[in-house]
């Protein structure tokens, strides 16, 4: 599978996840890097059976690199990502060419179901994925009109009873032995991340603040942060609606204070 993120922590998550279901992962930084490996592997007669496409990214972005990728006649599945979940969302990604959508932060179960699937229609259609004409519109809007509705997103992970103290913010998977390894990565990063925002502030470069505030957005729930999601999804929509510096350094503030607080943890074991 190829995967074009740009963020490191979702690169990890979304990689790990994949290679543990026995999944071949190649990853792409950005969308012109994600077309440049997509037809290359294609003209080489070793396609991806899947493209993973994150829609928000630098350089050019998911709906830009699909568009290119279906203009140039690649065939082969493309499943969006995006943090974005709002009414028309999946109508623009399909518009772009995409097959099917997902939205994060990731959900492990649904990921490789979908991923599953699609690499199974691949195979079973033949391994033929590039054409030099582009596919009349018709055929393309019919093979798209047939895919199912995506489910509701699941809802932001609670913390584990179990696991929280005043002090401390755990991860809802603490425990998991699957997710161990990455969720202490992830929470040893965070401090580069705040570092990063601090920076952004300091230099007012608001576009730089909304950046790092969508990629926690999308990536911390991942990794079973639920309430770190949803201060940066209020963070980000605060910055994109022009909010007075006030209301901003208060969401800040949040932020940094609950990103200090990420703890990786192993469940409390019960009294016998």
């Amino acid at each position: 599978m190829l995967l074009a993120e740009d963020g490191v922590d979702n690169q990890l998550l979304i990689s790990t996840v994949l290679k543990k279901a026995g999944a071949s992962v190649v990853i792409a930084e950005n969308g012109r890097v994600a077309v440049e490996r997509a037809l290359a592997a294609a003209v080489s007669g070793s396609p991806f059976d899947v493209i993973l496409m994150d829609m928000q990214m630098p350089e050019l972005d998911g709906y830009g690199a699909t568009a290119k990728l279906r203009q140039k006649g690649y065939r082969g599945p493309i499943i969006a990502l995006t943090a974005h979940a709002m009414a028309g969302d999946r109508e623009r990604c399909i518009t772009a060419g995409c097959d099917d959508y997902l939205t994060k932060p990731i959900h492990r179960t649904r990921l490789i179901e979908t991923a599953r699937k699609w690499v199974e229609k691949q195979r079973a259609e033949g391994p033929i994925v590039l054409r030099r004409s582009v596919p009349p519109t018709g055929v393309r809007e019919r093979a798209i009109s047939t895919l199912p509705s995506p489910e509701p997103a699941p809802a932001p992970p609670s913390l584990t009873p179990d696991c929280t103290t005043e002090e401390a913010l755990f991860s809802e998977f603490a425990g998991d032995v699957d997710m161990a390894d990455i969720i202490d990565l992830f929470v040893e990063g965070l401090p580069a991340r705040m570092g990063e925002l601090r920076a952004a502030i300091a230099a007012g470069a608001a576009a730089d603040v909304k950046r790092v505030a969508h990629q926690l957005k999308g990536a911390a729930g991942g990794y079973g942060f639920g309430p770190i999601t949803a201060v940066a999804g209020e963070l980000e929509l605060a910055i994109g609606r022009g909010e007075g510096a006030a209301e901003t350094e208060e969401i800040v503030g949040r932020l940094l204070a609950m990103c200090a607080r990420a703890r990786a943890c192993e469940p409390v074991a019960e009294a016998v």
